[in-house]
């Protein structure tokens, strides 16, 4: 155990030797917190050749930018002349060391001064000149002592060197010349490293893992460094590498961001030309702006970051976008570099967060680090840096030798190692292919599949269960799987477990079903009848048993094999007339024994049916009540199995007597034992106690010891040395407490403060240490001690020796032990110090010197007094100040000894001819040298002062510029000591001869090779070319084994299988373009139109039959249409003359229909697509059950179920089974679908959704009957108006946005407006059935629209084309020449009068229209004053914008359509655009009034803020995090309920109003036509016509207000008008001419076509008075046979209406009337709502 210690205690002690800490900071302090003098200068700080006098040591300032307090350590120069100092040790050696100074200083400069130890390493005066950089100590003091602010300034110095004296000493001095002079020093830190930018250490020289942000790189010379930022002096290099500091040579490493290394690593501008200011050109993405991310290291902390004020000088600091800027506080804050303040992290998004760690390394959110978990494959862990870095330089190598050959492949896939290139893998592309050959070719294929001869492919194996077949020949088996046995003929192999209808496909020796009947062993190796007993069972039925074993007999049944042991259970498997286990309680004879016995001991008959009930014991048994045979022996366990009365064994502790007939208790003097337990008395006899332990009874007499047998109260004899008195045995044994209990002379244990002599004593002594005789009661009192004792006080005896621990017992001069490391004399009368020079010792301590003699100084390790003399041997024993004698190689000189090797810094301390440590430059030659040599190698001789400048080389070197030895080889390294024609070591890859006088160049046929690498040839000779993989010159010549070394361009031999001709080396196969390189009788590519035909060992071309996948054509070359044989695992399929694989190709499936691998016929049984697929959701830790549907060709359905949230997740199905993915060629095995987002609902939640769709459910039914109503009674446009309402809404569930359950529930409403019931004519008769839109947003493919609305057109289509038809149908019928059917179709639902009295009526309604124009022409006079009225303001808009109402509309729709498509997924900006239409469109309704009727109005411009208000709301919905309460949403989705409910409810209710009116009117007139005559009827009707004329009249002034829903309505009235008459008068006209109007008319006539114009244009109003219709009938009559137009034109606004109605010509009957008779209008342009809210059908319109 104590040998493992020590074993690691070294093994720790060497580790901590080898690896130490990097950037040590040997001592760091920041003055400015707060300083406290006594504290500072009682470590580290001292007055140098003085002590610091006490009080303040410190200034207290103030920043100027902030206002902070700080203090300045500045003790007065004054007082201390000589300066201050701080001393500190360096615990580990390195190569270099460094001070950082922030300080402040006022006219006289800061003198700072290095030492190691008392040698001055640096000197240096500072004024102040280097300012902070722009992160730290770039700010100015204010302080009490002067009026001025004074600028901080910082230094750093760097001292290229280790120190000798393990110590560093930083010595402040200021020479004052002047009475305002003054420093003060703010932060001091002093550090060491081995090398730049380490952070732990391997030695002195080299580093193990570097400083965050910056990497290890290995030199050519082994030498381990970091990469630096600062010193690099090499154009747009970011980072270098060096040898040491002081290295003048420097190589780039990492270029700045928008730079490239180039192969001679210089760095090169990236292609892509200039970027703007504070980007740069990035290879990938173009112009990127640099990172601004910047943190800073917290002052004096280990990787503690914060992040760095003000604003990132770009300038200065120039990472990567993805990177951060790092800035050490070493150096005062000057050094940077770009990375991660998380360890081993790539990109961060902050100091605490990773968002991408180092390869093999993943973030821990807890921890806030990136911790290592594994590397990937074909990486490893360096156990020095701890990143994944690549095993091997090769490709798809896992394991190399030191050559970085590949013996290892990737082990995640089929690799082989490339025999051209062995330090590469490369992938077997070989479909079910097992492995591969160095050149790619397959060496063995997997199971079920047959190598071809040309090694290039594997096809399927035919013959079942065969793992490998023959080479060629896939109908014979090679090998069968493991198990199973191969047929004599090669075609079968069959299943070695007999009566296995199934055996296992990968192992024939397991069986997977058994034959019907058989039962399958656990091992599944065996298949056995299940019939048991049975020999042989029917083969196809394993529960049927032919014959049974010997001594068994078959059933009626053959179901079972019985045997005939009485009792017996189971009967012997080969012998049923023996039994191996009987029933219960009943045993065999025997092993195998003929009969079964009962189990009742001593019985000789048990009952039949039970072997515990006996029926007849044996002699002297008795039968209890339970039926066992009780034994007549007392506490006998078991009794003669034959007699009752003999006992065989006794209870546990009883004695058997020799005749067996009794069982006896042993313990003495008992009168009754334990039951179970002989040795156990549970009644002693009196005064006797039973003791467990000896398990006897003991008496209770004290020390007595023979006592009565029947009464331990009675002693009959005391123990030895005891006497019998008063009833009692005492001892006599004075100040004893206990005897002994056998012998009464000896005590055991004494009274009090005694003890006795020995273990048993007869005497009871004192207990004070040199008492001779002690008080009587008292053992620690002494009352006469030993000679030379004297008593104290407390009555001890006291030792007369000093130091001493102990004396002798019976002498107080004599002492045995001194105290700790004080030495006894030989007389043993003294303990004396053992420290040489020593005045005193400490008491407790002989080691301890506590008062050395002068010139000595106690040390506490060596434990002496050591002399003062430095270098000194023998010093005088009294005064340490004098020297008697030197150390050896010492000389004795001015009162010192001193050493004469030169240039040495520091000789050895024991021998002064030998050198520890030599000055700067100078090295000794070995440990312990007598001579310092300098540090040139090859130098002979170096410069005194300097041993990095030789003055003389050794032989065959020559002297350089700067002082060193140049070797004479080429592209050596290293060349001898002391010959530079002597190489020892070539540049990497260059070759040494023999005689070590040349390197040369490993390339073959090489002019000259890289000066740094000899594998890497730059200047190949004639006719060569390097290759670098290979590093190897081959020749130009194709196909050339052996070019000639000089020119490659001539061949000397050409590879195998090639002719030299027409010097070319070329391959004698026929057809073929393109040979195998090193085989000219393979040939790897035919010609066009041929093809591989694999012949013996050669490859010939065959024609090509340009059908796929087939071998042969029918007649090639000239038929190439008709396949005679398919390719291998190709079959014929005579329907479509195509090839089709033999392979099915879908998952879990038997059997694929025939010809047809892609569609399964019969699926098995078990469909378990756990093997082939993997199912997760990314980034979803809770758990989800996985269903899978149906499986198709191209698609699979899944469902999921899961138990919680699941928002904005991908699902990722992926095939495990690589053979499937080989089979069918899949090119991604992976896919990626983004999750609909599920969300959990509450009961509540659930039951709000059901309620609010059973209320829009009911909403709807009613609403679409209110709108059936309204279309019969001819307000067809309440319809459209209401669908494209609720039309506007449903396109809002187009939004990207997630709505909740209640808003989805209520928007089933509009579902019923979509008329899905409207066949799609363009989905069925133009598209495919799966036509899916590229680029179609997800909200328009569920709710089935594309991208261009062709899935929704269809319907609209439809309509259309339905509303052709029937227009159509009418159209032809009007043609049939019945008169009735013609006067039905005009008349449209009135029925048919007789013409007579229809032309009575026209005269009457002739009359009346005579009259009505003769009132109107009053009424013009005043329409004149109101044309030359100044009208409002808001009049002049609604008159000017009020006719483009539609306009409006349709351009809001088109707008509206086109952000939902074109901004789809930006929903805070689609609903700035909508709201602003919405807003517009509420000010249009509110303000401009553009319709007539006040509450429609009213009623739209409400919907329109409505419609702000649900889509201000929607945008509360757009956030939906995965921790989001649903109800939240909810709430959300109840004002989006309401406001669209609200707008509903607003239409609904006018829709209501407007129903209710028009039947009042309905019955109304109906009740009129049933109660008044027929006569008053129709003057009602002439009056109601004639007050309709004026309303025409009069609203010709007004500009039109035009609604397509109220066109709409007007197409629908107009058809239920039995015979529209419309009458121009003469005041009609003049009216028109008034606003200078002109009228189109376009009549037609369905008999005659007719078409009639009538135009006429006045200047002003007086001449237009002046035309009579008179004139306008005669130019009517002049113009009927012309196709003209009557048009009404108002100059001003250039309105143009046109009046379409067919003409009936054959009404005009004279001049006089002044009436133009039309029929019922077909289409109209002109709208006014009370025109529209005409409830009699026999009105007049226009």
């Amino acid at each position: 155990m104590m040998q493992q210690f020590f074993f690691l205690l070294v093994l720790f002690l060497a580790i901590n030797g080898i690896i130490v800490r990097g950037l040590e900071v040997v001592y760091y302090q920041d003055f400015t917190p707060s300083l406290t003098c006594s504290n500072l200068f009682s470590q580290y700080w001292s007055i140098v050749s003085g002590t610091f006098s006490g009080g303040n040591c410190q200034y207290q300032c103030s920043r100027t930018d902030n206002g902070i307090h700080i203090d300045i350590l500045s003790p007065d120069m004054s007082s201390y002349p000589n300066g201050l100092q701080m001393i500190k040790s360096i615990t580990q050696p390195y190569s270099f060391i460094g001070v950082d100074l922030v300080y402040l200083v006022k006219d006289d400069p800061l003198n700072m001064n290095i030492f190691d130890g008392n040698t001055s390493l640096y000197s240096q005066n500072y004024s102040g000149a280097s300012t902070g950089t722009s992160m730290e100590y770039n700010y100015k003091l204010k302080c009490s002592f002067w009026s001025g602010n004074m600028q901080v300034s910082k230094e750093t110095v760097q001292l290229n060197q280790y120190l000798a004296s393990d110590q560093i000493k930083v010595k402040f001095v200021q020479h004052v010349t002047s009475d305002f002079s003054w420093y003060g020093v703010l932060k001091l830190r002093a550090w060491a490293n081995c090398v730049e930018n380490c952070n732990v250490c391997l030695n002195i020289a080299n580093c193990s893992s570097c400083l965050q942000g910056f990497d290890r790189y290995t030199l050519q010379s082994g030498q381990k460094v970091c990469d630096q930022t600062q010193d690099c002096n090499i154009n747009n290099c970011f980072s270098c590498i060096k040898s040491s500091p002081s290295s003048q040579t420097a190589t780039c490493v990492k270029c700045l961001p928008g730079y490239s290394l180039d192969a001679n690593q210089n760095c090169i501008a990236n292609p892509g030309g200039a970027c703007p200011a504070n980007q740069y050109q990035s290879t990938i993405s173009g112009c990127q702006a640099y990172s601004t991310k910047c943190y800073m290291q917290k002052q004096n902390t280990y990787y503690t970051w914060q992040t760095c004020p003000g604003q990132v000088n770009l300038s200065q600091y120039k990472c990567l976008n993805s990177q951060s800027i790092l800035i050490y506080e070493h150096k005062n804050y000057s050094l940077y570099t770009c990375g991660c303040p998380v360890n081993n992290c790539i990109q961060c998004p902050n100091p605490s967060q990773c968002s991408q760690c180092q390869l093999g390394y993943t973030y821990d959110p807890i921890s806030q680090t990136c911790t290592f978990v594994i590397c990937p494959v074909l990486y490893s862990r360096d156990p020095q840096t701890g990143l994944c870095t690549k095993n091997c330089s090769g490709n798809d190598c896992q394991q190399c030798d030191q050559n970085q050959q590949c013996t290892l492949c990737n082990p995640t896939g089929n690799y082989y190692k490339v025999t051209a290139n062995p330090i590469n893998c490369s992938l077997c592309t070989i479909q079910n292919c097992s492995s591969c050959s160095g050149e790619g070719l397959c060496q063995k294929c997997q199971n079920h599949f047959s190598l071809s001869s040309d090694r290039t492919t594997c096809y399927p194996c035919n013959v079942d269960n065969c793992s490998q077949c023959v080479i060629g020949q896939p109908s014979l088996c090679q090998t069968c799987i493991n198990g199973y046995i191969l047929s004599f003929d090669q075609t079968t192999c069959s299943c070695s477990v007999q009566n296995c209808q199934t055996c296992n496909s990968q192992d024939g020796t397991i069986c997977d079903f058994c034959v019907n009947g058989y039962l399958i062993s656990l091992d599944k190796k065996q298949c056995s009848c299940a019939v048991p007993n049975c020999s042989q069972c029917n083969l196809l039925d394993g529960t049927q048993c032919q014959t049974c074993v010997s001594g068994y007999n078959l059933n009626p049944l053959n179901s079972k094999c019985l045997c005939n042991v009485s009792n017996c259970q189971t009967c012997n498997s080969l012998n049923g007339n023996l039994c191996d286990s009987c029933i219960t309680n009943y045993a065999p004879a025997g092993i195998q024994s003929p009969i079964c016995t009962c189990q009742a001991y001593g019985c000789q008959t048990c009952t039949p049916l039970n072997g515990l009930m006996c029926q007849i014991c044996y002699s002297n048994f008795q039968i209890s009540q339970s039926g066992s045979c009780l034994c007549n022996v007392q506490n006998c366990s078991q009794c003669s199995a034959t007699d009752g009365n003999i006992c065989n064994t006794c209870v546990n502790n009883y004695l058997l007597n020799s005749s067996k007939t009794s069982c006896d208790c042993q313990v003495n003097s008992c009168n009754q034992c334990d039951p179970n337990n002989g040795k156990i008395c549970i009644s002693p006899k009196p005064g006797y106690t039973y003791d467990p332990i000896s398990q006897t009874n003991k008496c209770n007499f004290t020390n007595c010891q023979i006592c009565d047998l029947n009464d331990g109260n009675i002693c009959l004899q005391c123990q030895s040395g005891y006497n019998f008195n008063s009833n009692q045995c005492q001892c006599n044994v004075s100040n004893c407490q206990t005897c002994n209990s056998l012998n009464g002379n000896l005590c055991d244990s004494c009274i009090a403060n005694y003890a006795p002599a020995g273990i048993q004593s007869p005497i009871c002594t004192c207990q004070v240490y040199g008492c001779q005789t002690c008080t009587p009661l008292n053992g620690l009192m002494c009352q006469i001690c030993y000679s030379n004792f004297q008593i104290s006080q407390s009555g001890s005896c006291l030792c007369n020796v000093q130091n001493c621990s102990q004396c002798s017992a019976t002498d107080g001069n004599i002492c045995n032990t001194c105290v700790n490391n004080y030495l006894l004399n030989s007389s043993k009368t003294s303990c004396d110090c053992q420290i040489n020079s020593c005045n005193q010792c400490d008491p407790n301590n002989g080691k301890i010197c506590i008062s050395p003699k002068p010139g000595y100084t106690y040390d506490p390790i060596s434990q002496t007094n050591k002399c003062n003399f430095q270098n000194c041997q023998i010093c005088d024993t009294n005064d340490g100040n004098i020297c008697l004698q030197c150390q050896s190689g010492y000389n004795f000189n001015s009162n010192q000894c001193q050493c004469n090797v030169s240039n040495c810094q520091t000789c050895n301390s024991l021998n002064g001819n030998l050198c520890d440590s030599c000055i700067t430059n100078y090295a000794p030659l070995g440990i312990q040298s007598s001579t310092c040599t300098c540090q040139i190698y090859g130098c002979q001789t170096c410069t005194p002062l300097n041993g990095l400048i030789c003055q003389i080389c050794y032989s065959n070197f020559s002297i350089s510029q700067n002082g060193s030895c140049l070797c004479n080889v080429q592209n050596c390294s290293q060349c001898s000591a002391t010959d530079g024609n002597i190489c020892n070591t070539c540049v990497n890859n260059y070759l040494l001869n023999s005689s070590k006088t040349s390197c040369d160049c490993q390339v073959n046929s090489c002019n000259q090779c890289d000066p740094n690498n000899g594998k890497i040839c730059i200047s190949p000779k004639q006719g060569y070319t390097y290759d670098p993989i290979s590093q190897t010159n081959k020749c130009n010549f194709a196909n050339c084994k052996r070019c000639d070394p000089n020119d490659g361009n001539i061949c000397l031999q050409c590879q195998n299988g090639y002719n030299f001709s027409s010097n070319q080396c070329q391959c004698n196969v026929q057809y073929c373009q393109k040979c195998d390189p090193l085989d000219g009788s393979t040939c790897q590519q035919c010609i066009t139109e041929y093809h591989f035909n694999p012949t013996g060992q050669t490859v010939q071309c065959q024609l090509n039959c340009s059908l796929d996948n087939c071998k042969e054509c029918q007649d090639p070359p000239n038929n190439k249409t008709q396949c005679k044989i398919c390719n291998f695992g190709y079959v014929l399929d005579p329907s479509t003359n195509q090839c089709v694989s033999t392979q099915c190709k879908v998952l879990q499936c038997s059997q694929c229909q025939p010809y047809k691998p892609n569609l399964c016929q019969i699926f098995t049984e078990d469909q378990n697509f756990d093997s082939q697929l993997k199912i997760q959701i990314q980034d979803y830790a809770n758990p989800f059950q996985v269903t899978i549907l149906q499986v198709q060709e191209k698609s699979i359905k899944i469902q999921l179920k899961l138990q919680d949230n699941c928002k904005n997740k991908n699902l990722v199905v992926q095939m495990k089974d690589h053979s499937f993915v080989q089979i069918n060629n899949l090119v991604d095995p992976q896919k990626e679908v983004k999750l609909n987002e599920y969300v959990v609902l509450s009961e509540s939640q659930i039951q709000q959704s059901q309620q609010t769709k059973q209320v829009t459910s009911g909403a709807s039914s009613s609403l679409l009957i209110i709108m059936i109503l309204m279309i019969v009674i001819g307000n067809t446009y309440v319809l459209f108006s209401t669908i494209d309402l609720t039309t506007f809404i449903y396109f809002m569930l187009f939004i990207d946005v997630r709505y909740p359950d209640n808003v989805m529930s209520f928007c089933s409403i509009f579902q019923n407006f979509q008329f899905a019931f409207i066949p799609n004519a363009i989905q069925v008769y133009l598209m495919d059935s799966n036509y899916s839109q590229p680029y179609t947003p997800k909200k328009f493919i569920d709710n089935g629209y594309d991208a261009y609305f062709f899935n929704g057109a269809g319907q609209s289509l439809t309509t259309m084309a339905g509303i052709i038809a029937i227009y159509g149908v009418i159209k032809i019928l009007s043609y049939i020449p019945v008169t009735s059917i013609r006067v039905y179709i005009r008349r449209g639902l009135v029925i048919p009068q007789n013409d007579q009295n229809s032309e009575e009526q026209n005269k009457k309604q002739e009359n009346n229209l005579n009259q009505s124009n003769l009132k109107t022409s009053d009424e013009n006079k005043s329409l004149q004053k109101i044309g030359h009225e100044k009208l409002t303001r808001q009049k002049e808009l609604q008159y000017k914008w009020s006719r483009y109402t539609n306009v409006i509309l349709y351009v809001r729709k088109i707008i509206y359509m086109m952000v939902l498509l074109y901004f789809y997924g930006q929903v805070y900006l689609q609903m700035i655009i909508i709201n602003s239409m919405n807003v517009f469109l509420s000010i249009f309704y509110l303000y401009l009034k553009p319709q007539e009727e006040k509450s429609a109005n009213i009623k739209n411009g409400i919907s329109e803020v409505l419609l702000v208000i649900m889509q201000v709301t929607i945008c509360f919905l757009v956030k939906d995090d995965e921790n989001q309460r649903e109800q939240d949403r909810f709430n959300i989705g109840w004002i989006i309920v309401g406001s669209a409910s609200l707008i509903l409810t607003i239409h609904i209710f006018s829709v209501v109003i407007d129903l209710l009116k028009g039947i009042y009117n309905l019955v109304k007139d109906f009740i009129c036509t049933m109660i008044k005559p027929k006569a008053e009827i129709e003057k009602l009707k002439q009056e109601k016509l004639a007050d309709e004329q004026n309303k025409q009249n009069k609203f010709l002034i007004l500009p039109s207000q035009i609604s397509i829903d109220k066109l709409r309505s007007i197409k629908k009235k107009l058809s239920l008008v039995p015979q529209s008459q419309l009458d121009i008068s003469k005041v009609s006209i003049q009216r028109h001419q008034i606003k200078q109007k002109s009228i189109i008319v376009q009549p037609r006539n369905y008999e005659s076509n007719h078409i009639i114009e009538l135009q006429k244009q006045s200047e002003n109003y007086g001449q237009s008075n002046k035309h009579s219709l008179k004139d306008i009938e005669n130019f009517i009559q002049k113009n009927e046979q012309k196709n003209s137009s009557f048009e009404l034109k108002n100059s001003p606004d250039h309105e143009k209406m046109n009046l379409q109605n067919s003409f009936i010509h054959n009404n005009i009957n004279n001049q006089t009337t002044h009436r133009i008779l039309f029929s019922a209008p077909q289409s109209i342009n002109i709208s006014n709502n009370d025109l529209l809210s005409a409830k009699n059908p026999s009105q007049v319109f226009l």
